[in-house]
């Protein structure tokens, strides 16, 4: 399986994939790396948290190269489903097949549950909605809470 998760920034995205059979971390920041991992492991399951709802949607736009952060504004702020984002994209996002398991949990937020089971809880200081070229350093601790979040 392949535990997977988004973050999304106006000029930055990454998506953090960890295999559990080889305990790999895969970090993407661009969309051809991420289309090239898609395609070598698009049989396997893919399982996030809430992921039905936000992470699964995030990665066929991404990979049909739709703007990340819009996308994720569409979904969480909005509320938007992946089948109110037009016909042609709809089209398009049908035939990117993924084998999505999201292990949410009685509608419990993901800090919430991290809190219950004793985990550190990680927060970004970065906020979601800074819209500027983020630093390599501010890349790298986005890398990082995201990875803590698959974990």
């Amino acid at each position: 399986m392949l535990f997977y998760d988004i973050e999304a920034f106006p000029k930055y995205w990454c998506v953090v994939v960890i295999d559990d059979e080889t305990e790999t971390r895969h970090v993407f920041e661009d969309v051809p790396s991420l289309r090239e991992f898609y395609k070598k492991n698009r049989h396997q399951t893919w399982c996030g948290y809430n992921s039905r709802q936000y992470d699964a949607p995030m990665i066929r736009f991404i990979m049909l190269g739709l703007d990340p952060f819009k996308c994720s504004q569409d979904l969480i702020v909005i509320g938007k489903k992946w089948f109110e984002f037009g016909f042609n994209i709809t089209e398009q996002y049908k035939r990117i097949p993924l084998r999505n398991f999201d292990c949410m949990l009685f509608g419990k937020g993901l800090k919430k549950l991290e809190g219950f089971r004793g985990s550190s809880i990680v927060e970004s200081s970065i906020p979601f909605d800074t819209d500027r070229i983020l630093t390599r350093e501010e890349k790298d601790e986005i890398v990082d809470y995201c990875t803590h979040d698959v974990l």
